[in-house]
Formats: structure tokens, C-alpha cells, sequence
């Protein structure tokens, strides 16, 4: 294909540049740059630009006809490093690795990209891939006067650290002329207008500096928004602009360059916009994503909502790998809510866990919801449920968001509180002093086997902190007691917050839109499945009877069986009890049952510590492996995930949907305005209200004494205590329950004033 061939329209010159830029520049990825504004013209651009990358092709228009030229020829050495790469992995065919983020703006981590436009040509990169270096030839040209004097200023201030002006005494029409900042300095380089290809070209240049030279480095707004270290900077201090925009930040920058507050901001700015241009490109490519990855992973659940003007919404991916690992599993899932407080997305993450038997944390299934209500959360539950029934299994979920408790229970699973959430609730009521070391006791409470035990730490908890204990009285014990469920098996459960490792970086740091969270998350996911096949395998040669995280618990119970006596009664049931302990606290084991009176066995299904000693003490050792679950078993293991695998897409396989468009931003409601201030009382006013406000002031000590439970003073008309279901009654949903209990709060503590 010709490069001075004219074609008859805007449309089939970008397309035979497309065609010439694949045949001439093999394993060139091109893309329309958008920030490219120029009437009738377009600009190709390498997808790398966002690794200093300076290939171009402009095309422009040639009287009625249009024609393509390649501007920047050469890629940078870190471009090279990832196509060659890419082309590698293509010719080999290795099997998945582990996940490599893929390094182009739809998918790479987002950092705030730099205009495609504005980027001079780049010979090479450092060796260490840093900063790349720019050069000034006589064989480059520029079809704008604009970009010729970006090439030039940018030389001036990222190689020599000088700031390059424009002599306006000898600089005109089609001729150009830019001088070093000093006036003692002769560094120059002259730009000309080419009569015939009306292109600027150097026509001469001396590039070394004068010895008297004084001239320092002024960046631009532009040139500062392309500083590596800036658009870190911005990116890790999006919410601190202070701390971003201080003279001392400033002043150390990049090799101690003195940069004024005002250009900060208007660099800032910059790198904000063209980072919401790349966050809007990226939402379309969303339903391509979800379709490629059921295809590639068939059996695979995925779905988004889009609003009625076509605005993203939510979207949900349950990989196959998620139900095939169901039988590895134990019975039991919780609820994890990662919220979102960036610009790019201020939604949040829900997360579906599992715990295997290998007892690590397994991520069944993504969502991501504008908010954690009542709504999204039956949507998302729906959606899971097409592949995984939820009836009577336990689900733990944060107490903070009432609206999935609610969903949950719509499904006939059994809600379960996240005791962080309930700490975390604790902590943000004003009605409730600072727990401290009440927080043991709480625990304690939680933990209780009995409901005797659990009855007298709660009257110790409201002798020390009674509006802990009220707030505690106010939720159903069965959703966070350990005695009222001691016939469920909650496997040693108290909160989800166990799944923090699987978050990655944390959400305040994020700095992407819903396609990037999705895409890395699933990558993640890739990540992990893997490793849990390697593990299989290992398993599966090795021979092994327990997963590795069974076999640890199960040596730490060996080791605390050895200081128990056992008394047996008959040939199977035995009495144990803790060696030299007071008071003596014996458990009932029957070895033809498997089975303890603790509560360990019942709720984890693995051999307890009593249960141990006295299959040693009757010589029946070979009776403690059968009493582990199957999913603590290796060969369950080995057979679930040997050779599981999850594929996300490639970017090819991906193609842009542009009628979705991204989350329709809410409109905040304007502030009331602040009414008058009332003139202050006068001095015999001032004291009836403060004679007024001490006879309620005893009045409220009264009633709150009265009202906790306090010693000889007992109150019956306002305690919040949970009262059990009874049988033809409807019961108040758990968001009612709250509101009575905030109720009886407001009652606690305000004074009825007269």
C-alpha cells in the first residue's frame, strides 16, 4: 500500500492507514487518539502510549482528498518489551500463568494518562525503563506548529533541564525561531514551513548550552502533568490537596524543579480530565468482558443492568470454577461489601465467600451495585441462586447493611452477623461509651455454649458498659449468639473480615472504573484457582490423608490431648476432662458415634482434643480420621480442584458496546439555607432555662439508671430486650428491630423538657 496515495474520504484514509500500519509496523496495537482536535483530521496512536510511547500517524486533509503520514516511527522500549512479549506467548502457547496485568488503557491499573497529542517523538527509554529520552533530528517533521514547538520545549526541559522561549523578534508567518531562557546563552533550534509538503522541519539548531548559561527548568502545565512522579502523586494524594500541592512536595518533585501552586492545579486538572476520557471508553467495553468470559468459561453466570438512558447500572460474574468447588467447601458462606469513594466509581463491591478445606478463603462470586440496599442485594442474590441453592445454609453478613439481611432471609437461608460489623456499629453509636477491654467480654458472650453461661456474661457486660448490653439484648441472639445455634454448624465463623487478603489493594487507594475493578478481580480469581490446582496436585503425589490447613489443626488438637485424663464407662463411651484443672470440666465422648459433648465437633466437623484422648487411651487412633468431614479429606481436595482452571479475555476478544454509558452521576441537593440567628435571652431568661435544664438533667439520670438495670432501681417500661417468635405472628424485619431499639435509646437519654 502506497503512503502518498490520496483517498477520496476521511473514512477510507483512516482505515488504509490502519491497514498500512499492520503490514508496515508489525505488532503495531493502533487507536484513534480522541484528544487529537484538528478539523477534518485524525491522529492513530500506539494503545502503549501510556508507557511513554510515541508512535503516531496523522491524517490530514490534501485539498478535496485526504492523506495519511507517519509523524513518530519508533516505539519506545518498553512498547517493544510488552508486543514482543505478547508474541512470544502467542508462538509458544504456554499454558495460563499466573495473572499479569495486561498493559493498555482499557486494562492496565489506572493511572492518569498523558495526551497522545502532545507527545514528542521518543527515541529511547532508560535502560532501567524510567523516564524516556527525546531527541531533536532534521529528518523529523511536524504538520502543526503546535506540535513542533511541544518536540522542542519538551527537549529543553526533560534532557537539558533549561526552558526553551519563543524569539518573537525574529520569529513570523513560517518561520520560527526558539532561544534558551537566558539571554547569555546561544542554544537555538529554528523551525521552518516546508513550501511543498507543508510540514515544519529544523531547518538549523545548536542544542548545547552555553558555559554562562542560567537558565533552570519551567515546566508547563502540560509537561508537569506528564512528570511519572506528578501523576503518582495526584493518583496517591486524589483527596489530599493539601498535602499534594505544599511547597515542600513541590520543591522535591523531580530533581528539586520549583513548580508554583497555581500550575500544580492546573496540571492536576488535566490529568483528571483525560482520565475521565479513558474511564467512559472503558465502560463500553463492560458487555463484551462478561459475554467472552462465559465463553470462555462455559457454565459460567454473568449480568449487568443498564438504566432507560442506557447508563451502567451493576453487573455480576460467577465463574464455573465456583460451582464445581461446592463440594469442597464448607457449608457455610458469607457477605462481604467493599465500597467505592473514588470519582471513577463510588458504588461498591459485593463479595459471595467460602472457606475450603484447606481452610483459605474462596471467592464464589463478584457483583458490583451502585449501593448495598435492599434492591441490588436480592439482585445479586438472584443471580447466584440460579447456580447455587442458599435455603437453610448460614450466611454471615455485616450488620451495617440491614438491606442484604433482609434479602437473605427472602431466600431461606439463615442470616449470620459479622461480630467486626457489630463492634463497628458499637462504635459509631453515641449512645455507647468507648468499649476498650469490653470488647473481650463481648467476645466472651459471643462464644458462650450455654444459655446459662451466655445469660451471666451478659449481666456482667451491663454492670460495666449497660448501653452495650441493651444494644446487644436488641438483636436476635440467633443471628450472632453461639448457644442459640448450637445445633447449626458455623464451623468456627465470627466474622468475614478473614477475607481481607482477597480484596487487594485497599478501596481507598483504587483508583479505576467498574470494567478495570471487574477485569482485575477476575484476574485475581484466575491467580487463585490456580494456585489451588498446583496444590492439588501436590496432594494427589504426595499421598496424603488431610489438606495441609486440616493437618495443622489437627496437631494442635494432638498436642492439647496429651494433658487430658480419660475414664472410660464402657468398650465406646469415656469421660475426659483437663488434667489437674478447677473446676474439673468433664465432656462426654462416644467413639462409636463420633461424637463430643463440646461443641467443636458438632460445629467444625473435625476431631476435638477430648475426643482424641480417648481413642489413645482405647488404642482405636484409626477412628480420629474418620471422624474429619470429607472436605478435610486430601483426596476430596485433589479431586475438586486438580486441573480447575478459570481464562479471562484477551483484548482482542473484546469489542465496545457504544451504546452503554457510564454511571449517571447524582445530583446533590442544594444546602438549606441557615436560618437566622435568634437574639441571644436575657439574663432572667438565661436562668430559668438553666433551673429548667438541672430538674430534667436529675430527671434523665434518674430514668437512665432505672432504665439499664441499675442496682435498686428497677425500671420496667422501656427496657429493649429480643423476645423469641411466637408461632401465628408476624415478625418485625430486621431493620424494624433497629428502629425500636433507637427508639428505646431516644427515651433513654433525652429529658422531657416543660
Amino acid at each position: 500500500m502506497d503512503a502518498d496515495r490520496t483517498y477520496p474520504s476521511l473514512a477510507a484514509a483512516t482505515k488504509a492507514a490502519k491497514e498500512y500500519a499492520s503490514a508496515k509496523f508489525p505488532s503495531t496495537e493502533v487507536m484513534v487518539d480522541r484528544t487529537f482536535k484538528q478539523a477534518h483530521a485524525k491522529r492513530l496512536v500506539c494503545r502503549h502510549r501510556g508507557r511513554f510511547c510515541g508512535w503516531k500517524m496523522d491524517i490530514l486533509p490534501q485539498g478535496d482528498a485526504w492523506k495519511f503520514v507517519v509523524v513518530d516511527p519508533l516505539h519506545s522500549s518498553s512498547c517493544d518489551l510488552i508486543r514482543q512479549k505478547k508474541t512470544i506467548d502467542v508462538d509458544t502457547m504456554a499454558p495460563p500463568a499466573p495473572f499479569v496485568p495486561m498493559m493498555t488503557p482499557s486494562f492496565a491499573p489506572k493511572k492518569p494518562s498523558v495526551p497522545g497529542a502532545t507527545t514528542p517523538m521518543i527515541a529511547h527509554a532508560d535502560a532501567l525503563g524510567g523516564r524516556p529520552t527525546f531527541a531533536l533530528t532534521h529528518e523529523m517533521r511536524w504538520f502543526s506548529a503546535k506540535d513542533a514547538s511541544r518536540s522542542v520545549n519538551d527537549y529543553a526541559f526533560f534532557v537539558q533541564k533549561k526552558r526553551a522561549r519563543m524569539d518573537k523578534k525574529t520569529s513570523g508567518g513560517r518561520n520560527k525561531k526558539y532561544v534558551c531562557s537566558s539571554d547569555a546563552c546561544d542554544w537555538y533550534v529554528r523551525l521552518l514551513k516546508a513550501p511543498k509538503t507543508e510540514s515544519w522541519k529544523i531547518s538549523s539548531m545548536n542544542l548545547v548550552h552555553a558555559p554562562a548559561c542560567t537558565g533552570v527548568a519551567q515546566p508547563s502545565a502540560r509537561q508537569l502533568a506528564e512528570m511519572a512522579s506528578f501523576r503518582q502523586a495526584v493518583v496517591t494524594h486524589g483527596k489530599q490537596h493539601g498535602k499534594l500541592l505544599t511547597d515542600e512536595f513541590l520543591s522535591s518533585t523531580e530533581d528539586g524543579i520549583k513548580i508554583p501552586l497555581r500550575l500544580a492545579y492546573r496540571a492536576k486538572q488535566m490529568i483528571v480530565v483525560h482520565s475521565k476520557d479513558d474511564v467512559v471508553e472503558s465502560y463500553k467495553f463492560l458487555p463484551s468482558l462478561l459475554t467472552m468470559f462465559v465463553a470462555k468459561n462455559p457454565g459460567s453466570i454473568a449480568d449487568y443492568d443498564r438504566d432507560a438512558d442506557h447508563h451502567f447500572v451493576r453487573a455480576f460474574v460467577m465463574p464455573h470454577a465456583s460451582l464445581q468447588a461446592m463440594p469442597a467447601l464448607q457449608r457455610i458462606l458469607g457477605i462481604d461489601v467493599v465500597p467505592f469513594g473514588r470519582p471513577e466509581y463510588s458504588g461498591a463491591m459485593l463479595l459471595l465467600l467460602g472457606r475450603d478445606g484447606n481452610l483459605q478463603s474462596h471467592v464464589l462470586a463478584v457483583g458490583l451495585v451502585p449501593a448495598p440496599t435492599l434492591e441490588h442485594a436480592a439482585w445479586f442474590l438472584q443471580r447466584i441462586q440460579q447456580g447455587i441453592s442458599l435455603t437453610h445454609l448460614p450466611i454471615y453478613v455485616p450488620i451495617t447493611h440491614l438491606g442484604i439481611a433482609d434479602a437473605i432471609e427472602a431466600t431461606g437461608a439463615k442470616v449470620q452477623y459479622c461480630m467486626s460489623s457489630l463492634f463497628e456499629c458499637m462504635g459509631n453509636d453515641k449512645h455507647i461509651s468507648k468499649l476498650g477491654a469490653v470488647e473481650l467480654l463481648i467476645w466472651d458472650l459471643h462464644r458462650q455454649e450455654t444459655e446459662q453461661g451466655f445469660q451471666a456474661a451478659l449481666s456482667q457486660l451491663e454492670s460495666v458498659n449497660p448501653a452495650a448490653a441493651l444494644f446487644l439484648r436488641s438483636q436476635n441472639p440467633l443471628h450472632w449468639a453461639m448457644h442459640a445455634n448450637r445445633h447449626t454448624k458455623l464451623y468456627q465463623w465470627s466474622t468475614t473480615s478473614f477475607s481481607s487478603e482477597l480484596h487487594g489493594p485497599s478501596s481507598e487507594s483504587v483508583d479505576e472504573a467498574p470494567f478495570d475493578i471487574l477485569y482485575s478481580y477476575l484476574a485475581r480469581l484466575m491467580d487463585d484457582v490456580f494456585q489451588k490446582s498446583q496444590t492439588a496436585a501436590k496432594l494427589a503425589t504426595e499421598n496424603a490423608v488431610l489438606t495441609p490447613g486440616a493437618q495443622e489443626l489437627y496437631a494442635c488438637e494432638m498436642q492439647e490431648a496429651v494433658g487430658f485424663t480419660t475414664r472410660p464407662c464402657d468398650e465406646t463411651l469415656a469421660f475426659v476432662w483437663k488434667t489437674g484443672s478447677r473446676p474439673k470440666v468433664t465432656h462426654r465422648v462416644h467413639l462409636s458415634d463420633l461424637s463430643c459433648s463440646c461443641g467443636l465437633m458438632p460445629q467444625v466437623g473435625i476431631p476435638c482434643r477430648h475426643f482424641i484422648a480417648a481413642a489413645r487411651h482405647f488404642g482405636r487412633e484409626g477412628l480420629v480420621v474418620n471422624a474429619f468431614d470429607p472436605i478435610y479429606k486430601a483426596s476430596t481436595y485433589a479431586m475438586v480442584f486438580h486441573k480447575m482452571r478459570i481464562e479471562i479475555p484477551l483484548e482482542n476478544d473484546l469489542a465496545k458496546d457504544e451504546t452503554l454509558l457510564p454511571v449517571q452521576a447524582e445530583m446533590k441537593p442544594k444546602a438549606a439555607k441557615k436560618p437566622r440567628k435568634k437574639k441571644s435571652p436575657t439574663n432572667e431568661t438565661s436562668a430559668a432555662i438553666a433551673s429548667c435544664l438541672d430538674d430534667d438533667q436529675e430527671m434523665m439520670s434518674a430514668m437512665a439508671m432505672g432504665t439499664l438495670g441499675m442496682p435498686n432501681h428497677h425500671h420496667h417500661g422501656i427496657e429493649a430486650v429480643y423476645h423469641p417468635a411466637h408461632h401465628g405472628v408476624a415478625q418485625p424485619s430486621l431493620q424494624q428491630v433497629n428502629a425500636d431499639y433507637m427508639h428505646h435509646m431516644h427515651h433513654l437519654n433525652t429529658a422531657h423538657l416543660i
